[in-house]
């Protein structure tokens, strides 16, 4: 049952935290009940009050896993004080520097009950107050700022709240703004979309019409563009838009007269919104992220390194075969020799290919030849690629986004060109998931770098976000690459290995033979789930644990999606009972036990977008549930079950970066232009032991061979060229 909504009075009496970039806060607040002093535990996002200040607050309670119960805080105001006591010590509080409990006294004698009132809505009440030596000119001064702070409180927070905004995006603005919130409202309500992240078009549009701004007023016609250049740039995963793109976008949006739409635009440019670079546009931040990528890799690029061990370099790899019983072919031994000589290198190549090999090596390599001296930063994109990393190389690893410190609250890099991270070498695994924004971001945020080194497969999907990485530094002459086309595992009869090379270099044919390790199931798509479940009881019957196993799926929707399966597997595996607890979010319910998939960073816990975990406790009273993430337990109040989803099904792009031991895949024509070659090479090369294809041959292996037609519009090379020449 959902928790009643709470509504109380009283005073906060001490801030435990305040995140000043955002408003968010912890405060104990005692509840004025006239029965007894009571103090609980707020949080929310909300503005600095004064210890005298009444306030009212309204919200729901949660318990926190570390702090027990606290008041999450929907809304907040000052109370007007309404008894003699109370205004005269309203009036000689804090807030009004130049007036004592005397000048308080005589104002509430001249003006009564309604003294605030009237000092608030009647600014000509001061002249005769002045005229009657109530009070003097300094103290007219104070009691205006003072209570054009406390009208502040309750008008413009207010009219947010009234128009529908969270009081996250509330409180972000007030950080921004401070008292200067009330006059953004009434002079451009759609700067709030320019100055702070996170806040989109569409919940300010809606504020700025109720506010009878016009349908083609030029502020909210330059919010517009901006919001789609930003948006279609995303969705394509193209750095910039051209015109027509970029106008056919906006009037989906916002319908207007041809020269309005223009003019908004060139404004945009004007002020530097916008970059145009021949019929090229450009959000700025896009803009000068891949400025920032060509300019700071340049000196890597250009870097050429002397090792210091390069004498004894044989003997430390001769040290690590005898440790690691292994020998290195004379190809391997080449390759880590090239590695070490340069500031920037590439190493691409499929599964099975020696990667991992040769990182492992790398790593060794240096701290044997450098004592330990060296900072080594071992990153990935997503938390499972770092810790899959982290295992394998026998170092310390971690997501791009926990190295450079990213703040949830205000999501932003803590560590960033004002206080960057000193470290040697960086390596950077699933480097073909890394976005233009994120790695623009790395390079600001470290310094003292003397080599970089991207390890990563260029057949796989690239980045959600925007831009082509892994594809266009491939394409610099000047960068130092390796790829590695041998087959290394192949030895150990791995046709899951064979046969995700053969999907890279199209050898898939009607006669095709797979291997021992490969099973194709000729099904229609409505059999799917029955066949799942066949195969799931087959496998965990011969002792396979669940975590060990993953289905993959390109879409959500119909028959054959992800949420349909999720469902399935979820009632075969964790079916529901009377004696385990289940909750709605959603469409989706989740029950004790069920295996779910983090769809946020949740840095201050630990855990990532794409971690798996299981619940292992669901508490509906109220309404909490802890999710085991392989060790790492962690709370979610209600507010953050939205953060996770069943997770038996999951799409390839989340998929991505990780390893199972069986996967199972559908393949079926309703899945759509996005079934194609390198979405299916992905969720192939997903697979250790095992790979399960359900679906139809015939569209398997014609969309095996399909390339994604649609090229991304990014110009890093022409940047990379032009500061390399």
């Amino acid at each position: 049952m959902e928790e009643e909504r709470v509504e109380l009075e009283g005073f906060i009496t001490f801030y435990k935290y305040h995140n000043v970039q955002t408003g968010y806060k912890i405060a104990l607040f005692k509840i004025d009940d006239n029965l007894q002093e009571r103090v609980i535990t707020i949080v929310g996002y909300f503005p600095d009050f004064k210890k005298e200040d009444r306030l009212f607050v309204a919200g729901h309670f949660v318990k926190h896993p570390r702090y027990g119960l606290q008041l999450d805080v929907e809304e907040i105001n000052v109370l007007l004080p309404t008894e003699e006591s109370m205004i005269i010590r309203f009036l000689s509080s804090s807030r009004f520097p130049k007036l004592g409990k005397a000048t308080a006294t005589k104002l509430y004698h001249y003006l009564k009950e309604d003294c605030i009132s009237i000092l608030v809505n009647q600014p000509q009440i001061y002249d005769e107050l002045l005229a009657n030596k109530v009070v003097n000119e300094q103290q007219v001064i104070s009691l205006k700022n003072g209570l054009s702070s406390y009208d502040y409180t309750n008008t413009a927070i207010q009219l947010l709240i009234r128009y529908g905004l969270s009081m996250k995006n509330i409180m972000k603005i007030e950080s921004t703004y401070k008292d200067k919130v009330d006059m953004i409202l009434q002079t451009n309500p759609y700067q709030i979309i320019m100055d702070i992240e996170g806040i989109g078009f569409k919940t300010i549009d809606k504020l700025a019409l109720n506010m009878n701004i016009a349908v083609n007023d030029k502020r909210r016609v330059k919010a517009a563009i901006l919001y789609i250049i930003q948006t279609l740039s995303h969705q394509k995963g193209d750095t910039y838009l051209s015109y027509d793109v970029l106008k056919r976008g906006f009037m989906h949006l916002i319908l207007i007269e041809d020269a309005e739409f223009d003019t908004s635009l060139q404004e945009l440019i004007d002020e530097k919104w916008i970059i145009v670079e021949e019929d090229r546009y450009y959000h700025f931040s896009l803009y000068q992220a891949e400025v920032c990528i060509a300019q700071r890799l340049k000196p890597l690029i250009e870097r050429k390194i002397h090792v210091d061990f390069e004498k004894h370099l044989d003997a430390i790899i001769q040290e690590i075969e005898r440790e690691d019983q292994i020998i290195y072919t004379d190809e391997q031994i080449q390759s880590l020799k090239e590695t070490l000589k340069h500031g920037l290198f590439i190493i691409t190549g499929g599964p099975g290919t020696g990667k991992t090999t040769l990182l492992d090596a790398l790593i060794k390599i240096y701290k044997k030849g450098y004592s330990d001296q060296l900072t080594i930063s071992l990153l990935a994109p997503t938390g499972r690629a770092s810790k899959r990393m982290s295992t394998l190389a026998n170092h310390y690893a971690c997501t791009i986004h926990r190295f450079l410190k990213w703040d949830l609250h205000s999501n932003t890099f803590l560590k960033n060109e004002n206080d960057q991270i000193k470290t040697d070498i960086v390596i950077i695994d699933e480097f073909s998931m890394v976005d233009t924004l994120l790695f623009a971001s790395l390079l600001k945020g470290i310094t003292g770098v003397s080599q970089m080194i991207l390890i990563g497969d260029d057949g796989q999907l690239p980045s959600v976000g925007a831009g082509n990485l892994l594809y266009d530094l491939l394409q610099i002459e000047q960068i130092q690459k390796l790829k590695l086309n041998k087959i290394f595992r192949q030895s150990e009869g791995s046709s899951i290995i064979r046969l995700a090379h053969d999907i890279r270099y199209n050898l898939l044919n009607e006669k095709y033979l797979f291997g021992n390790d490969v099973r194709f199931y000729n099904i229609k798509n409505t059999q799917i789930s029955e066949y799942i479940i066949q195969i799931l009881k087959v496998a965990l019957q011969q002792g396979y644990h669940l975590e060990e196993i993953q289905v993959i799926i390109p879409i959500y929707a119909a028959v054959a999606g992800i949420d349909n399966i999720n469902q399935t597997i979820q009632d075969f595996v964790n079916p529901k009972s009377d004696d385990k607890p289940e909750i709605r979010v959603g469409h989706q319910i989740f029950r004790l036990n069920d295996r779910v998939l983090q769809l946020k960073n949740q840095p201050e816990d630990d855990i990532f977008n794409g971690d798996i975990g299981y619940i292992v406790d669901l508490d509906l009273e109220n309404e909490t549930m802890v999710v085991n993430f392989d060790g790492n337990e962690v709370e979610y109040s209600k507010n953050l079950f939205v953060n996770l989803t069943l997770a038996y099904a999951m799409s390839v792009h989340k998929a991505q970066g990780s390893e199972f031991k069986i996967v199972i895949m559908g393949a079926f024509r309703e899945y759509g232009q996005m079934f194609n070659k390198k979405l299916i090479y992905t969720a192939v090369s997903r697979a250790k032991q095992a790979l399960i294809i359900l679906g139809n041959f015939e569209t398997f292996l014609q969309q095996s061979k399909t390339e994604d037609k649609t090229v991304r519009k990014t110009t890093l090379q022409l940047r990379l060229k032009k500061v390399l020449s």
